[in-house]
C-alpha cells in the first residue's frame, strides 16, 4: 500500500503544541511569564491554521485562562515523553490512494509511550486517522524530506535506534511508508537533532539555522549532491546575513513565524526573510519563550498536512 510523508512546507491542517510546564528560569512568576508568550504564539499561529495544545490536568485552568479561546486544549495525566513533541509524535503519513490520514507506529510507541498513544487517540477521533504497524523507529528531528521523495537523515542515530535493521532494510520500510526514492545520510556522531540545524524551505532549496563548525561538513556533503531529479540542491545561509546565532521559524501556509533574536526587527532584516520565503508573510516573533532552555519553533510544534 503506497503511502507518503508531506514536506514541512507542504501546506497545513492544523498545529499541536506542548504546553510549557517546566522551566529552568528561577521564579514562579517567570514561569506564568513564560506560559504568557507560549499564549501569544498560539494567538499567532492560529492566525493561519487551527491550533491545538496538550496541557498537563494540573494546568488546565491556568492555561484555559491565558490561551486564547479559540485554541482547543488536550488534557493529560501523565509525565511526557519530552517538551519536544516531536520526540514521541508518531510519524504522519497519509495513503496516497485515498488519502486517508495514517499513524505510523512502532511497538514501543503502541505499548510503552503514554505520549505517542495520547496524540494517536486525540488524531484517530479528529481526523480519523488510521494506525499502521512498523517495525522501525524513526523520529521526527532525525531528518528532513522534500515533497519529491528526498530524504537526508542522520545515519549514526537513525541505525543505532534500528540496530535490528540492515541498512538496505530499513531503506525499503521507509521508502514504502514515507514515499522516499532517494537517501543522502548524514554521519556525524556529534549531531543529535538535524531539524534544528537545517530544513526544507521549498522545493529543492535548503536553510540553514545556525552556526557550526557540523554545518560546513554538511554543506560540504549537500553541495555535491543531488534531487531526485538530479539536479544540485540549493543551500541558503541566511544565518551568516542577520543572525548571530541560530535561526527559528515556522511555516504555516502562508505565513512564516520567525524568531527574532534580540528583537532584531529592522526594515532589512525583514526583507532578507521576504526575499527567500516568496510570496509568504513574515510574521516576527521575539519572546522569552523562545530564548528559554533553547526552545525551537521547528521542534515545538507537530504539523499535520
Amino acid at each position: 500500500m503506497p503511502y507518503i510523508m508531506k514536506a514541512t512546507y507542504d501546506k497545513v491542517r492544523a498545529i499541536i503544541f506542548n504546553w510549557p510546564c517546566k522551566s529552568k528560569l528561577n521564579s514562579e512568576q517567570s514561569l506564568v511569564d513564560l506560559q504568557k508568550e507560549f499564549a501569544k504564539l498560539c494567538m499567532s499561529a492560529s492566525m493561519t491554521v487551527p491550533v491545538f495544545v496538550l496541557v498537563p490536568k494540573e494546568d488546565y485552568e491556568r492555561a484555559n485562562f491565558i490561551i486564547p479561546h479559540h485554541v482547543n486544549l488536550i488534557p493529560f495525566d501523565k509525565d511526557l515523553k519530552s517538551k519536544n513533541i516531536n520526540d514521541f509524535a508518531p510519524l504522519i503519513v497519509r495513503n496516497s490512494l485515498t488519502q486517508e490520514l495514517c499513524l505510523l507506529l512502532n511497538d514501543s510507541q503502541q505499548d510503552k509511550d503514554y505520549g505517542s498513544q495520547l496524540l494517536s487517540t486525540f488524531l484517530s477521533n479528529q481526523y480519523s486517522a488510521k494506525i499502521q504497524n512498523i517495525d522501525f523507529n524513526l523520529s521526527n528531528d532525525d531528518f528532513i524530506l522534500d515533497n519529491k521523495g528526498l530524504f537526508i537523515g542522520l545515519k549514526h542515530k537513525i541505525l543505532n535506534n534500528n540496530s535490528h535493521l540492515t541498512q538496505d532494510a530499513l531503506e525499503g520500510q521507509i521508502k514504502q511508508y514515507l514515499g522516499v526514492s532517494k537517501f543522502i545520510w548524514i554521519d556525524m556522531p556529534k549531531i543529535i537533532n538535524l531539524r534544528s540545524i537545517c530544513d526544507f524551505i521549498a522545493d529543492n532549496c535548503i536553510l540553514l539555522l545556525h552556526k557550526s563548525h557540523s554545518i560546513k561538513d554538511i554543506v560540504n556533503l549537500l553541495e555535491t549532491s543531488c534531487n531526485v531529479n538530479n539536479e544540485p540542491i540549493e543551500i541558503v545561509d541566511i544565518v551568516n546575513e542577520i543572525f548571530n546565532e541560530n535561526l527559528s521559524f515556522l511555516q504555516l501556509n502562508e505565513n512564516v513565524l520567525i524568531n527574532l533574536k534580540g528583537g532584531i526587527e529592522d526594515n532589512e532584516t525583514l526583507m532578507v526573510l521576504q526575499q527567500k520565503f516568496a510570496e509568504k508573510n513574515i510574521i516576527g516573533v521575539d519572546s522569552i519563550f523562545l530564548d528559554d532552555e533553547k526552545n525551537n519553533l521547528q521542534e515545538w510544534g507537530l504539523k499535520i498536512h
